[in-house]
This record gives structure tokens, sequence and C-alpha cells, in this order.
């Protein structure tokens, strides 16, 4: 069942051209009583430094029932899929800020998010190769042009399927949208920019992750070189370092301000090296995908 959402409410209308609603999503479908350690720790996150949001961590029921028309419990999609058109609706319909439940918030959303936006719009840009911007935060005023026509466009692209084309179908349904309307890519064009290198300090995960603290991981987190960090329950090991990234963030208590001098330009510029090599091996990885025959594609 696909649906397009019904016109916001009056009380909606008359924000379309103010600032993104105060309102925080966060989704765990399975009830936040059932979420991982590191996402109830993510979840605190935002609630200690957003006290002047409304944080809505909502389940799959909680999501049918602010979202009713999408027939949410019915459908019969992957758990990241059903997660990507909630986040769409939720925003489309009511606006706000969605963070995925792995997004850790280390500055206040007043101290650095455009809420005034002239498109009504934020995301983090180009996360990888082929997408134009990350989905793990995003931010948009209800009813604002590019995530209205994202959400219609996402059940379009579901109307009479039950698998995703690729992993990242939602990203790759953005980049058409932009490249073929012109009044989207001129919106897109004028969306305040921001690169989603500083929250990927640590990925890709596993031992930096799990292991001891990579270098300058404390200094990056204490000098606020990124207001979140995108994290993972995946992959987690019986034992995880005491001293890993993954402790840290699941305590909570981050690094005191003399912390800070601990990333140095040395630490910079590796971390620079790092992001690229990262790129290139996505890049690699993705054209020897495309040129793989479908047989092979599907047995992998």
């Amino acid at each position: 069942m696909t649906a397009t959402l019904p016109p916001p409410s009056e009380s909606h209308r008359k924000r379309r051209s103010g600032p993104m609603e105060k309102t925080i999503w966060m989704l765990w479908l399975q009830g936040w009583d059932h979420a991982p350690a590191l996402s109830r720790a993510c979840l605190e996150s935002w609630r200690q430094r957003n006290p002047g949001w409304t944080v809505r961590a909502v389940d799959l029921a909680q999501a049918e029932a602010l979202l009713p028309e999408m027939g949410l419990t019915a459908l019969r999609n992957k758990p990241a899929a059903i997660s990507d058109r909630i986040r769409l609706a939720l925003l489309a319909r009511y606006g706000g800020v969605w963070a995925d439940a792995t997004v850790f918030c280390i500055i206040p959303l007043d101290e650095w998010l455009p809420v005034d936006s002239p498109t009504g719009f934020f995301a983090f840009h180009r996360p990888g190769p082929g997408r134009p911007l990350a989905t793990w935060l995003l931010g948009a005023r209800a009813g604002a042009p590019l995530v209205t026509a994202w959400h219609d466009a996402s059940e379009g692209y579901w109307r009479g399927r039950r698998k995703a084309g690729t992993y990242y179908w939602v990203h790759h349904l953005f980049g058409e949208l932009v490249r073929k309307d012109p009044a989207l890519r001129r919106q897109w064009r004028a969306t305040p920019s921001r690169s989603a290198r500083p929250p990927h300090f640590f990925a890709t995960y596993g031992d930096r992750m799990y292991g001891p603290m990579p270098r300058g991981g404390l200094g990056h987190i204490a000098s606020r070189r990124s207001p979140v960090y995108k994290l993972t329950n995946g992959g987690l090991p019986s034992s995880p370092h005491p001293a890993s990234a993954y402790a840290l963030f699941t305590v909570g208590e981050m690094p005191g301000a003399d912390a800070r001098n601990a990333y140095t330009v040395l630490d910079r510029l590796r971390e620079s090296w790092r992001q690229d090599r990262i790129w290139v091996e996505s890049r690699r990885l993705a054209a020897s995908r495309r040129r793989a025959p479908t047989s092979a594609r599907r047995r992998g």
C-alpha cells in the first residue's frame, strides 16, 4: 500500500514560510525498550543537548498512528526501507529534524542547524560516491518542496515493489529528482551545505569503533569538529575495548575541554587521507558491481 500524505493541517501550513519545526524524530521499530544501549545513549544525547526541542522517540505502532495513510504495519519491506519511508513522510507532513538511532548529538541544534534555510531543508552533503546527501540526519520544514517531492517519489518507487533495487535507493532517488527537475535542482543548490565527512570520523567502524580509541579521537570530539557522529550497532563484539569509542558514547560522558589540543594538524591530515582512501575504495567497489553480470550481483 502506498499513499501521498494529505495536506498539512492549518497550523503546519502557517509555518511553511517560517523556520523548521522544533521537533526531533527518532525511530526504533520494535520499541525503544528493545533498543541497544548505544541507540538509547544516542536518544539521550538529543534530549540533553536540545532542551528547547521536542524529542519524539517513536516505534512502528506510533509511526502508524502518525501516518495512518501509509499502512505501515502491513508493509513487507525490509526495516531499513520502512525507516527510509517513515522519515520522509514525517518530515513532509510534520517537519522537524530526523536523526537515525545511531546518530549521537554533540552540539545543540540551535548552535549550528540552519533552521531558517531558504529552502526549508537541510542534509549533510556527499557521504559517498553517487550519494548527493546523507539520510541519517535530515531537517525540513513541513511541506518544503524538496522533502515533499522526495517523499512522493519514494512512495511512487515502492508502488508494486517488495524489494529495493539497491541499498542506497533513497539516496539515488533524491539524486534523480534534482538532476531531472530544474526547480528542485535550484532548491538543492540553495540549501546550506555541510560536509558529511566529520560525522563519519569513526567509520568504517570495526576496530575503529570497538577497539582502542583511534588516534585523535578524543580531541576530535572535544574540539567539536563535528556537531554529530554517525555510529553503528553493527558488528558489536562480546567485549568491546573499555577505552573504545563505543564505550565512550554508550556511557555518554564526553571528553573535557582539556582534550581539545589532542587533535593536531597532523591528525587532521591523517583523517583527510583516511577519508580520501575510503572514498576511492567505495568508487572502486561501486564500479566493480556495475561491471558484474546480473546473476553474479544476485549471488553476492
